[in-house]
């Protein structure tokens, strides 16, 4: 394991973690809520849906509650490791 994976930013137990989804209604929303939570939050779009990831215990909750797998869900995992390095380095 890499030593900065253990500060990634969600709590990633057998395979699964724990995120959000909003429906997704166009670029512009998805654009303006990049911008708006980009300290705070992984966003990612997914078909008609956006995957959310809060990235502190004290970030805004957005959408519905969802369980994702680090398999099924492999891009949204992939980005919130990405993260977590550039915040790390």
């Amino acid at each position: 394991m890499l030593p900065w994976a253990f500060n990634a930013p969600a709590n990633i137990t057998e395979n699964k973690f724990r995120g959000r989804e909003l429906p997704y209604e166009g670029e512009d929303q998805l654009r303006q809520l990049r911008k708006k939570y980009q300290e705070s939050h992984v966003l990612k779009r997914c078909g008609n849906v956006i995957q959310c990831v809060p990235l502190g215990d004290d970030a805004e909750l957005l959408g519905t509650m969802k369980k994702f797998s680090v398999f099924k869900d492999f891009v949204l995992a992939e980005r919130l490791v990405q993260d977590s390095a550039i915040r790390f380095f």
